[in-house]
């Protein structure tokens, strides 16, 4: 039953994600550190790579910016600047 139930959560927290992200193309997740934020959204993301390899879902670029690597508030958008110009081919 534990697995079911664990099952079903990771389907909808998937449904979720992917809805979410169709519509707002980007999601700000916060928390106490600790509580699991950032292994959750890699597992999220593995999957959705996985449906794309399968040919379930378009092809989609994955930034993150991790709040607790940065040492003042204004490198997030220095951070993902970066990223974003790294794929679009500006450098």
């Amino acid at each position: 039953m534990k697995m079911l139930v664990l099952n079903m959560r990771e389907i909808l927290l998937k449904h979720f994600w992917f809805a979410y992200l169709l519509f707002y193309s980007c999601m700000y997740i916060s928390g106490v550190p600790g509580t699991g934020k950032t292994a959750t959204v890699h597992e999220v993301i593995k999957t959705l790579q996985s449906d794309v390899e399968q040919g379930d879902l378009s092809d989609f670029d994955f930034v993150e910016v991790n709040g607790m690597k940065l040492t003042e508030p204004s490198q997030a958008y220095v951070t993902f600047l970066k990223v974003w110009n790294s794929l679009q081919g500006f450098i």
